[in-house]
């Protein structure tokens, strides 16, 4: 009699990595997206700012502007000039952080940081990089040191300022005239800019596009650990303190 041996069983393949969920794939392709566009859209607007084309037709919007020029007006622009000078970004940006620790915010001290961290230094790159001349000296209310012009620096810091003050307020009854107020600030700094003669019009929409697409990438990035920083920070604080946002 012949003994039948059994056959062996297929080795099953080890499993792979689960698939993320549709609605997931769809969340983080936004995602993608909204840091994804606003960059390039900023590159792409800061190359064809350097045609003399562009160029001629921004000196036209900014002389409209300068037809304004007047001494009250002129005082406004200069105040908003100092009041974000990097010295004293970094002062309110240290102070602001700083504060936010002390009450147990960990998560809101590190998104703030890092949204105004990440849009100034992508808006210095983008200045190096596509490295358009400012309007020339004799437009300029006040010369600057630096040559570079696209993007506005002061729209970029102006405008990373206002989105952590509105990640703060996110979830609040405060969200809305916080980003009210912001819109205005960040809109008169724009004009501030191009009033002095210091940057272009495009300059100050290149600062948008830079800093939009960095703070989404951040938000998108480091909200989930900043989250869990607060929770962290409330745990320390015995459980009474305020939820993130509030």
């Amino acid at each position: 009699m012949t003994s039948h041996r059994p056959r062996p069983r297929p080795v099953a393949a080890p499993p792979g990595p689960p698939a993320r969920p549709p609605a997931r794939r769809r969340a983080v392709a936004v995602w993608a997206g909204c840091v994804a566009l606003p960059l390039a859209a900023a590159a792409v607007l800061g190359l064809l700012a350097r045609t003399p084309a562009w160029t001629a037709a921004d000196a036209r919007l900014a002389a409209a502007v300068h037809e304004l020029r007047a001494p009250l007006l002129t005082a406004v622009a200069d105040a908003l000039r100092v009041a974000f000078l990097p010295p004293a970004v970094i002062a309110v940006c240290a102070a602001a952080v700083l504060l936010l620790a002390l009450l147990g915010r960990y998560g809101g001290a590190l998104l703030t940081a890092l949204v105004v961290a990440a849009g100034w230094s992508a808006n210095t790159l983008y200045k190096v990089a596509i490295d358009r001349p400012r309007p020339a000296p004799e437009r300029q209310l006040i010369p600057e040191p630096s040559p570079y012009g696209y993007p506005s620096g002061h729209v970029a810091v102006t405008l990373a300022l206002v989105i952590a003050a509105c990640l703060l307020a996110y979830g609040t009854a405060r969200l809305r005239l916080v980003a009210a107020a912001g819109a205005v600030l960040v809109a008169a700094q724009a004009w501030a800019r191009v009033y002095l003669g210091v940057h272009h019009p495009t300059d100050v929409v290149g600062a948008v596009l830079v800093v939009g697409g960095v703070a989404t990438a951040v938000v998108a990035g480091c909200a989930p650990l900043a989250a869990r920083l607060d929770r962290l920070g409330r745990g320390h604080a015995g459980g009474g303190g305020p939820p993130h946002g509030s």
